[in-house]
């Protein structure tokens, strides 16, 4: 396997527009990230997957955000993400031009990217997290590996382009349903953009537990938090279902300690948790009024 840093592509790249996280089951990557979530706080080093000598894949993580993640058969995946997500895509010479700068500079490859004007900020944040959620999902395949934390204390990450475990998990269910996944984030940030955390989950007639696929605040949220809050949000729908009502706002109580609501629109499940019973009743006032 290659040493693990973002700045190791395999070039050439081989364009491929098919996610692996396709194959994965949603709940399968949930232990997975609660293993990161159980570091010791503020935790930087890396869990190796395989024999320490030839692990089969890593997930680095500083102060207890992940910053990469890695699988020895996705090598050429990001490369093929930076030109797919690219218009027009990149050309394969200037990737191989940037990769030979940052080897020789000893410059993380994506920030040289973004230095030298290749990929925007956002375009490389977008990237490395779909890359990451992506490698874990494949981690969740590789059986029962041996799995052990390496404690480091260099930082070598930019922290813009590190994530949360919920903000991952969430990206995950968001590339089985990109459009769906689209239209619940973009309902999320109108619904809280005066603040507050919301979670969107698909829910789908083949699985009994939901898939998140969308969340605001995934700084503030646990994964742990988030499959209460799926399991809390199918319950009350179900009881109303079971009894006949046809809700519009299945709930309103706690939920992880905090003021909660959670509908349905459409095949899309939203949990909405907020500091304070005002802030509660501006969101549903706005869900109210909000053409859906």
């Amino acid at each position: 396997m290659s040493s693990g840093r973002r700045d190791s592509p395999t070039i050439p790249c081989r364009d491929s527009t098919s996610s692996p996280a396709h194959s994965v089951p949603p709940a399968a990557v949930i232990p997975l990230f609660q293993r990161v979530e159980e570091l010791p706080e503020g935790a930087t080093g890396a869990l190796v997957f395989g024999a320490e000598r030839a692990p089969a894949g890593a997930i680095l993580v500083e102060a207890g955000r992940i910053c990469w993640a890695a699988v020895d058969s996705m090598r050429r995946r990001l490369t093929d993400l930076l030109r797919q997500n690219s218009d027009p895509p990149i050309p394969a010479e200037v990737l191989q031009a940037a990769f030979k700068k940052c080897r020789a500079s000893g410059r993380p490859f994506g920030e040289t990217l973004v230095a030298d004007g290749i990929v925007s900020e956002d375009g490389l944040r977008r990237t490395l997290r779909q890359h990451s959620a992506e490698s874990i999902a494949v981690l969740t395949l590789l059986g029962n590996l041996p799995v052990a934390f390496r404690e480091s204390r260099e930082r070598l990450y930019d922290a813009r382009f590190t994530y949360s475990p919920a903000e991952l998990l969430c990206t995950i269910g968001a590339l089985r349903e990109p459009s769906l996944a689209t239209q619940a984030r973009t309902r999320l940030r109108e619904l809280l953009a005066q603040g507050g955390l919301g979670v969107a989950f698909h829910r789908s007639k083949s699985s009994s537990l939901p898939t998140p696929i969308g969340v605001v605040g995934a700084d503030l949220v646990s994964v742990s938090e988030i499959v209460e809050a799926g399991q809390w949000s199918v319950g009350a729908q179900d009881v109303s279902a079971a009894m006949g009502a046809r809700a519009d706002v299945y709930a309103a109580g706690t939920s992880s300690g905090r003021f909660a609501t959670t509908w349905l629109e459409g095949d899309v499940v939203y949990t909405v948790f907020c500091e304070s019973t005002a802030v509660l009743a501006r969101v549903l006032s706005k869900r109210t009024h909000t053409p859906t």
